[in-house]
């Protein structure tokens, strides 16, 4: 809610230029704009355009209530579970050196743990369009390395017991 990616780069120091954020509340929209000042802050992530610029770095948290336990749990199954799956396209399309994907601790347990299964299934296939010589040999080289894990804030210091999962993807 409210970029709290963007937020938590902010605050740690680095130096980064937010090239779009997407939120479907306009109200919410309006706050990150101004505090954030993303280059296309859009209510429709489908709406979002891909960058001229090359990504070095790509974050996204897709709405959670599809995986959430005080959610319908429907995952993918929900539209906005399926923003998890336009996030990926995203970063099939722009290739970005390194992905974050951040969403509830639930994600593993919904469709018995079927959702996080395919999730991870699509992003362990991203083929390498750099290399459409592969790609017409019927070769598939993977572009990214990818990590996950639910990590809790109250291991890093933050008083309070909250379980995220995260997925870390390093192009290769």
């Amino acid at each position: 809610g409210l970029d709290q990616v963007a937020c938590q780069i902010q605050y740690s120091g680095l130096r980064a230029h937010q090239l779009f954020a997407s939120e479907i509340d306009e109200a919410a929209l309006k706050f990150i704009g101004a505090n954030h000042k993303p280059d296309m802050p859009v209510t429709d992530i489908k709406r979002r355009m891909r960058p001229a610029v090359r990504l070095h770095f790509y974050a996204a948290g897709p709405p959670c209530q599809p995986f959430s336990k005080m959610g319908n749990l429907k995952g993918l199954r929900d539209s906005r579970g399926n923003m998890m799956l336009q996030s990926i396209k995203y970063i099939e399309d722009c290739r970005p050196k390194t992905f974050v994907l951040e969403n509830v601790e639930n994600i593993s347990s919904v469709s018995g743990g079927g959702d996080l299964d395919k999730i991870m299934s699509v992003l362990r296939q991203l083929p390498d369009s750099s290399r459409p010589d592969l790609r017409e040999r019927g070769e598939h080289k993977h572009q990214y390395k990818i990590y996950s894990q639910v990590l809790n804030a109250l291991d890093s210091c933050v008083p309070q017991q909250r379980c995220r999962w995260f997925c870390v993807g390093i192009r290769l």
